[in-house]
């Protein structure tokens, strides 16, 4: 994650990384309380894990696009 918002700085295209991260903000709060009462402190780790797995998921379907729009 932390590269592709490297990408995203050097491609000038900050809204893409503001809205990735809050993609992973809201799944996060979403399903923090579930997690820890489902998992107990486990259920931190696997929070982590779906919150930077949708966040990069994000920000490579943003990257594929923004490409797509360089080649044009």
């Amino acid at each position: 994650m932390w590269f592709l918002n490297i990408i995203f700085i050097t491609m000038r295209d900050i809204k893409g990384i503001l809205i990735g991260n809050i993609i992973g903000a809201v799944i996060c709060l979403l399903l923090t309380n579930d997690f820890l009462v489902k998992f107990n402190l486990i259920g931190a780790n696997y929070i982590m894990i779906l919150c930077q797995s949708a966040a990069i998921v994000f920000l490579l379907i943003k990257f594929y696009i923004n490409l797509k729009k360089l080649e044009k």
